[in-house]
């Protein structure tokens, strides 16, 4: 009876594991994350208006019009989207006065994952000589294997 007590209370001890909720979606090939809290929503229904030559252009969310970002202008290395039925809103973090938002466009839906913080680590300095990955802090090791490109604001 006491060593079932003692097993009882080792694992009732145990000091649980930060994670940090993020939104994990598909650019091409791979996988990037976003903090869960730089996101407002994801729509479905939105109609881009005024492409700009950086390929940048407004969408009208309820009372906001938001900036739809070309994710090819960062990342050059993601193949043109041709069906984005999925537009994820995000809070623009430089905004200084009013609120500011960006529209990231996706072809299928995020998923929503709790990330054990052990599992964050800094992207190699070797990796990204030239910058192509603009804004990408750190990489994720998910536990079912591969890995994640995090970048907590996507502005």
């Amino acid at each position: 009876m006491t060593d079932f007590k003692r097993r009882f209370q080792a694992k009732k001890q145990q000091t649980p594991i930060p994670t940090q909720k993020v939104l994990v979606f598909s650019l091409g090939p791979e996988q990037y994350a976003i903090a869960i809290e730089q996101v407002l929503r994801i729509v479905t229904d939105f109609t881009p208006h005024g492409q700009l030559h950086n390929g940048h252009s407004l969408v009208k969310y309820q009372e906001d019009v938001i900036t739809l970002l070309n994710l090819q202008e960062n990342f050059p290395q993601i193949p043109p989207l041709t069906s984005t039925p999925y537009l994820m809103i995000c809070y623009n973090p430089h905004s200084q006065t009013t609120p500011d938002y960006i529209g990231i466009p996706l072809t299928e839906m995020p998923k929503v994952l709790d990330i054990p913080l052990p599992q964050f680590a800094p992207l190699p300095p070797s990796y990204d000589t030239q910058q192509e990955l603009k804004g990408i802090e750190q990489v994720i090791y998910p536990e079912q294997g591969g890995i994640i490109f995090y970048r907590k604001f996507w502005v």
